[in-house]
């Protein structure tokens, strides 16, 4: 083999087994070490890298095989049209799962797809008598920084108040759930004020409804339990991970010390979990609810991937409020996304030490955290220093302030 392209026609195609013999397994691991890590790298196949580096590398050789040897299966239907009782026949749990909680057949169970979206869980949408449905398996790992009995128990609570219409069942114990697919949705945009007012007024109401729940959920605790399993596992932190991780944790004495009447939170309200449907916005996605501060469900709406300058943040908070914000509730939010951020920073290398690549997302919850602790620490510094959260406010149009 000295060349692979994309496409072309009357070619072989790079398809089914491969072996490596210890040349060859030697010279990509060299390859593998100096790029794995690289960003352009993360949706990568291995023969992806091998194309970019045939040349490079000890020749392969091509095994012919005649068309009908080999097949490769992309989709659970395309298994299933090539054996049409495999559906039938195979031993799986999942299938079991759905057909109990749906009181349906397998055979019942048709077009079969993964979901690509989400960053935590593994997903496949299904239909069943012509209803489309999303399987939620939950992924490696989440059973050490996920609740799934508070997750339940959130996602019944999000459907009685009307928020999260598509749920239909949740597991506890397992941690797998279903949930109603809804179509023709488009995607959240940050910019949009329908969609940034639809969703504030989601929360707003979450927060305001008097519901409580078993559980809580701190995001300084569950940093320095995250921190903790990181370094059980001897994870590599960068440089300046702990001077970054002091700041936090002095921001969140703080806001312990303003002592925030606990609410009903989300703990993870951000754009991709706001489904903007056809007829109605749904808050999907509870796997952090919890009893906690209103101002750190703002702060995942800033910490991830707004793209909101500071000063942007500040002004949503009036449509939150519905009025003008005031200095001490402009800090504390300020605080809370810092806290936020780093967070999910310290979240996505939990996700990486096991094998993740979380790409840019890990250096937005990074950027999260410097920027909303810069901005908000003088804050702290005198009472006076609150006029500085006051001549951050303006009005928010959608494209930044006024």
């Amino acid at each position: 083999i000295s060349r692979i392209a994309h496409g072309g026609q009357d070619a072989w195609e790079l398809l089914g087994y491969a072996y490596f013999d210890a040349e060859f397994s030697k010279a990509f691991l060299d390859i593998l070490l100096r790029e794995y890590y690289l960003p352009e790298t993360a949706p990568k196949l291995w023969e992806d890298l091998f194309a970019d580096h045939v040349r490079d590398l000890p020749p392969m050789e091509l095994h012919r095989f005649e068309a009908g040897i080999v097949y490769e299966f992309d989709y659970l239907s395309d298994l299933c049209a090539f054996d049409r009782d495999f559906m039938v026949n195979v031993d799986s749990a999942i299938l079991d799962n759905i057909c109990r909680t749906l009181s349906c057949a397998r055979e019942d169970i048709i077009d079969v797809e993964p979901v690509k979206a989400g960053l935590t869980n593994l997903s496949v949408l299904f239909s069943v008598h012509g209803v489309q449905y999303v399987y939620r398996h939950p992924g490696d790992g989440t059973e050490e920084i996920v609740n799934r009995q508070s997750e339940a128990y959130a996602l019944r609570l999000a459907k009685r108040l009307g928020l999260d219409d598509t749920y239909v069942f949740a597991e506890a114990d397992e941690g797998w759930k279903i949930s109603r697919y809804v179509p023709d949705c488009v995607p959240f945009d940050y910019r949009n004020p329908d969609h940034v007012k639809g969703a504030l007024a989601l929360v707003r109401r979450l927060h305001e409804s008097g519901e409580t729940s078993p559980w809580t959920f701190d995001f300084a605790q569950e940093t320095d339990h995250v921190v903790k399993l990181l370094r059980d596992k001897r994870y590599p932190f960068p440089a300046d991970f702990d001077a970054l991780h002091a700041r936090i944790k002095a921001l969140s004495a703080k806001l312990a010390d303003e002592d925030a009447a606990p609410v009903m939170c989300h703990n993870d309200f951000y754009g991709p979990n706001v489904l903007v449907g056809p007829d109605r916005m749904h808050l999907i996605d509870w796997e952090y609810g919890a009893m906690g501060d209103y101002g750190c469900d703002l702060g995942n709406f800033f910490a991830q991937g707004s793209g909101y300058a500071v000063a942007e943040s500040v002004a949503v908070l009036d449509l939150y409020f519905g009025r003008a914000a005031t200095a001490v509730e402009v800090r504390h939010c300020l605080a809370c996304t810092a806290v936020v951020g780093f967070y999910w920073y310290a979240w996505a290398m939990f996700k990486e030490s096991q094998g993740n690549p979380m790409g840019e997302w890990l250096y937005k919850w990074y950027r999260a955290a410097i920027d909303y602790a810069d901005a908000v620490e003088p804050m702290y510094e005198t009472d006076a220093c609150l006029c500085k959260a006051v001549a951050l406010s303006g009005v928010w149009n959608g494209k930044g302030t006024e």
